[in-house]
């Protein structure tokens, strides 16, 4: 299923302007998001706002929305928001089809990091994703997050890719620096990391590069980012072929990130960012488990120039881009929290599953150690 990519600045308007017309919508707003309540008037049937702890949203409040849904009977609903509420909304949306779905993510999410829906988990209601942050493509992408008591987990099915996409630029303004610049690494990390794990064909390589390279120009512009370009590249991370992967479960990175944003409370890209550099050295060592050094190489050659301080060492390049962004590259992690990371990344993604295949609770302790800074805990 292929997703619809609305975008300028009557993108929004113009969509909720055609669709009162052919039936009930539904708009649920993140709270934190400041869009004006004015943008809806007259055009939806009901609008829920919603709140966003730390990590995402709930299971338990995911099912609230559900039961909004289906006292309502929408035949859209509109998602506007960031990342994590873009992806409760999703959930939402396809839980509500049928009773049962969201007892089964909670008990599945309970064995494993990924929970991956099957061809039956189909839905009848058109679904809309309209982005406030830069770089998460939950937009567009068939992926979503969820907060369980297990943990954070990964939930993949193709019923969750949205049919509509509207990137409205002005929703993005009100975002600070710092998380447009944490939303330009998201992006380029994400081409980043599925270019470095194994050799693809050229013509993939060379969308991915030219996708990068896109990436770094909008988001390095000065006086400050372009941030419409920023979410049309973003979403183009997965609508142009970029991501395609000779196997499946690329990005080694993220899954060690996922349950380290969880065991120390920080957003996804403040740990992701600390790892890159442990992890693309082991790459450029020959280590195989994490990727290949060639193609991570023939990437950097090809996208480093552009970093400011160009460097042709990958490591050193990353950690310059982040730096260049105001991104730290070491996170205050416990030892506690470093083997209680380590525990779930093999519990959740690695022994039998095929996400971190042949690597060790001692493995993933090492990378954290070497991306991490010290910080006491009482039980120290």
């Amino acid at each position: 299923m292929s997703v619809r990519v609305l975008s300028g600045d009557q993108a929004l308007a113009d969509h909720l302007v055609q669709s009162s017309g052919s039936g009930t919508t539904m708009i649920i707003v993140d709270r934190a998001a400041e869009v004006s309540e004015k943008r809806f008037d007259g055009t939806a049937t009901d609008v829920l706002e919603v709140s966003v702890g730390q990590g995402g949203l709930r299971l338990e409040e995911i099912r609230q929305i559900v039961t909004r849904i289906r006292q309502l009977g929408p035949r859209e609903v509109l998602g506007v928001g960031g990342g994590s509420v873009m992806d409760a909304v999703k959930i939402a949306v396809v839980c509500a089809e049928q009773d049962g779905r969201l007892e089964h993510l909670a008990v599945r999410s309970a064995r494993s990091g990924l929970v991956p829906l099957g061809g039956s988990w189909r839905r009848s209601i058109t679904l809309a994703l309209v982005p406030t942050t830069i770089g998460t493509s939950s937009e567009v992408n068939s992926t979503a997050t969820i907060l369980t008591p297990a943990g954070r987990r990964l939930v993949l099915g193709e019923s969750l890719r949205p049919d509509i996409a509207i990137l409205d630029a002005e929703l993005t303004q009100t975002l600070p620096p710092h998380l447009v610049a944490e939303g330009v690494m998201e992006a380029f990390l994400r081409v980043a990391g599925v270019f470095a794990w194994t050799p693809r064909p050229r013509t993939i390589e060379r969308t991915a590069i030219n996708l990068a390279r896109a990436i770094l120009s909008a988001g390095l512009e000065q006086p400050a980012a372009d941030r419409k370009t920023l979410g049309l590249v973003s979403a183009a991370t997965h609508t142009s072929g970029a991501l395609i992967s000779v196997t499946p479960y690329p990005m080694k990175h993220w899954y060690i990130a996922n349950e380290l944003s969880y065991a120390a409370r920080v957003r996804k890209i403040e740990a992701t960012v600390p790892l890159i550099g442990p992890v693309w050295a082991r790459i450029l060592q020959g280590d195989s488990r994490f990727g290949d050094a060639a193609t991570l190489n023939r990437f950097w050659d090809s996208v480093g120039e552009l970093v400011p301080g160009a460097c042709l060492d990958p490591v050193n390049g990353i950690r310059s881009l982040a730096a260049t962004l105001g991104i730290a590259t070491k996170l205050p992690v416990s030892s506690m929290e470093i083997a209680s990371c380590a525990n779930s990344c093999i519990r959740n993604w690695g022994g039998p599953l095929p996400m971190l295949p042949g690597l060790t609770a001692a493995d993933i302790r090492s990378l954290l150690e070497e991306s991490s800074l010290p910080r006491l805990t009482a039980a120290d």
